[in-house]
Formats: structure tokens, sequence, C-alpha cells
């Protein structure tokens, strides 16, 4: 619940501290936090006096706190009407179409009340909340700097600020007022982390892995940290420290399947694919649909020649994501052509093109298996098709090529080493070898 509403609330309260005891009944219920027997003893109090204006305020805000914003929404509608030039009810309002979800509602209610109330720092603080719960974050920082520069003593509102700079990929901003409310509340770990990610962002990397340590002291256990901080130490390119960090968060956090994958990525790149592998399989238990942990486990398995394992591996990735199955496929297919099993490829290449039929790089995976299998000849009308649906791709046009040379169409073949001396000019080298 909005800080506006809460100061309502407490105001709404003190009017009733001098009324006749039905009143002060549901003041006591209010201060007892019983927000159902102060709806019920709101209704029966408004059926007697519908247009008593602090009950009317309360029962909104009791449906609020008992999450009925449903019920809220309707009781603060009707308030509006009765009592359309207070601000209040607007916000109120807006805040319950928030928690239904009504994110353009919200807006539109706060646009309206803009105009009705143009001098209000509330207003412009709620519309730039609500924009950025919107993910609209450029017009949320537009109403969130007003609201800023003209009540910089509003609790968390530089916070706020700073963090749809972030959203925004303005780094250079966020991280000024991330240090700023850092200064402010030294022990906020959160506001800590969002600097050390936009230090991160900026490529400041010493200050941004010193950020992050001062996170893990305030915070032993945030995973986010020690996943932040992994990605500062490689950078470095001090992947020892990095892996140190990395296995730290596996003993913290054990049953964290986020800190295995990562502790699993760390040890593929160092080329200790044992590790990743029981690094990858220990994620995979913990959240059996992990498909990034899929992906990578295959890669660690064909690192030891576990090529069926890494078929399996690349098989559930598949099935646990559709978003990384054309992605699977397509690596699958590769380990089919390593493995020599021609036919299967090729199916498997259609399978991965089939699903992500823009994918460049699938197409041009699919000719060089025909090149690697030496069936150039066989392909050669998928060949044709896909280089003139690609003409500008240098992966494609280096694959077809490499073809032309092998099936002896140098014209073919002059032609995309002449493109390539200017697109890509190792690739054209590597052209002009071949046709030697």
């Amino acid at each position: 619940m909005g800080i506006w509403i809460v100061l309502l609330l407490l105001l709404s309260l003190q009017s009733l501290s001098s009324q006749p005891q039905d009143l002060r009944a549901i003041e006591e219920a209010a201060r007892g936090n019983d927000w159902k027997r102060v709806e019920q003893l709101s209704n029966t109090y408004l059926k007697r006096h519908p247009n008593d204006r602090p009950i009317l305020y309360i029962l909104p805000l009791a449906q609020m706190r008992l999450g009925r914003f449903d019920r809220a929404l309707l009781s603060a509608q009707h308030l509006r009407v009765i009592d359309s030039l207070r601000i209040q009810p607007w916000l109120m309002i807006s805040e319950c179409e928030i928690a239904l979800n009504r994110t353009s509602d919200a807006v539109s209610t706060l646009e309206r009340a803009r105009v009705l109330f143009p001098d209000s720092v509330q207003v412009t603080w709620a519309l730039g909340m609500a924009y950025a719960r919107h993910s609209r974050y450029e017009q949320a920082i537009e109403h969130l700097e007003e609201a800023m520069y003209r009540r910089p003593d509003v609790p968390g509102i530089t916070e706020q600020l700073a963090r749809c700079y972030h959203a925004a990929g303005r780094f250079s901003e966020s991280a000024e007022l991330f240090q700023t409310v850092t200064d402010r509340t030294p022990n906020n770990a959160d506001a800590w982390l969002k600097y050390g990610e936009s230090l991160l962002a900026l490529g400041k990397l010493d200050s941004a892995r010193r950020t992050f340590e001062m996170v893990l002291t305030l915070q032993p256990d945030s995973a986010n940290a020690y996943l932040a901080l992994t990605a500062v130490l490689s950078e470095l390119e001090r992947q020892e420290e990095a892996l140190g960090i990395a296995r730290l968060l596996t003993q913290r956090r054990p049953r964290d399947p986020q800190g295995w994958y990562n502790y699993g990525l760390l040890s593929l790149a160092v080329k200790q694919a044992d590790t990743a592998i029981r690094c990858f399989r220990t994620a995979i238990s913990i959240q059996p649909t992990y498909p990034e942990a899929y992906f990578n486990l295959a890669f660690a398995y064909e690192d030891q020649g576990f090529f069926e394992d890494a078929s399996m591996a690349l098989k559930r990735c598949a099935l646990s994501s559709s978003t990384m199955a054309p992605d699977a496929y397509n690596s699958l297919a590769i380990i089919y052509r390593r493995e020599g099993r021609f036919d299967e490829a090729i199916a498997t290449h259609a399978q991965a093109i089939a699903l992500r039929d823009t994918s460049t790089i699938f197409h041009a995976a699919r000719i060089n298996t025909y090149f690697e299998a030496s069936r150039c000849e066989q392909g050669s009308p998928i060949i044709q098709r896909t280089r003139a649906r690609f003409p500008d791709n240098v992966g494609v046009l280096y694959a077809c090529a490499r073809c032309y040379v092998r099936t002896g169409k140098r014209d073919d073949a002059a032609e995309i080493e002449a493109v390539l001396a200017v697109k890509a000019p190792d690739m054209a080298a590597q052209i002009r070898l071949m046709m030697k």
C-alpha cells in the first residue's frame, strides 16, 4: 500500500477518536488491525449514514488492507463521486487498479487527477510509480524527477528514480543516484546491489567488485550478489577467485539451482568438465525443468566424448523449453554430424529450422553438415535457396562457398569470395586457399 494511502488511514483514524461509540468501535478495530471487523462495522454504519465521509474513507482502506481490491475499487469510486474535489479518492482508485493488474487504467486515472490537481506532488509521484509498473520507464523518470525536485525529502523517491534509470539502461544516472542512496542508507543491501549492477554495466569492474562485496557483508546469503561477483571476477580474468565465490554460494545455499548452474558454467569455462557435469546435474536434480542446465550439460558431456549423454541432455532441454528448443536441436544436429550420423543430422537441422526459420546460424549449420559429409551435390538445391534468401550473411555465404568449391562451381565460389573480401577478409582468404 502506498505511503500516501497509509497517511490517509492515519488521518481518518484521528477524525474518529472523539466520535460516538459506534465510530470509536471502528477506530479500535482499525488500530488493532482487525480489518475484517472494520469492513463489517463500516458497512453497517454506512447503511444508516450513507454520506459519512470519514467512514467512506475508512471502508476502502480496510478493504485494501484485506486484499479485497475489487471491493475497495468500487468503494473508492463511490467516494470519488461524493468527494470529487479531494485527491485521496483518485489515489485509492489508482492503487486498487494497480493491485488488480489494471496498470493502464491506473495511469489513465492519475493522468486525469494530474489535470485536476496540477500542483500535487502525490499525484506526480504516484503517476511515476504507475508508469514504472507499466515498464514505461522514460515516462516514469519524467514524473519521478519532478516529484524529487519538488519534494526531495519524500522517503524512497531517490531509490525509485534510480531503479527506473537502471531499467531504462541509463546506467550513469542510476549509478549516481544509487551512490546517493547508499550514502544516506549505508545498510540498504538492495541499493548496494543495484549500484553494483549499474557499475558493472558501465564497465567499472573494480568498483563493481567492491560494491558486491559490500552487499555480501550486509547480506551474506545474497545469491544475486554472489552471482554478480563471479561475473565481475570472470571479466577481470580472475577465474580461480570466481570459482571460489561460486563454490561458496553452493555451500551457503545448497538447494539453489542457479548457484550450482553458475558454478558449472565457470567450471566449463576453465576446462573442468568433470566438475561442470557434477554441478549441472545437481542443478537439474533440484530443478528438473532447467533448460539452460541441460543445454550446458550437453557441452560438458561432449567435451568428455560422451556423445550419447550429450544428445539426451539436448533432447531434455528441448522438452523443457520451447524457447531453447531450436538451439537444442541445432546443437544436437551438430553432434550427429560429428558422429557421422548424416541422415539424423539433416533431419534434426530441419527440426531446428522449422522452429526458427529466420536463424542464419541454423541454415549455415545445415550446409556445413552437407560439406563435412562430402554431400554438397546432394544438398545443392538447399544451398541455392539458402544463398538466395540470405545474400548478405557472411556465415551463410562462407558455408555456400565451401560447397561450391567442393562441387567444382568455381564461378559461384569466386562471386562469394569477392563479397567476403569486403565483409569478412579472413573468410575470403580461406575460400581462396580452397580454390588453389
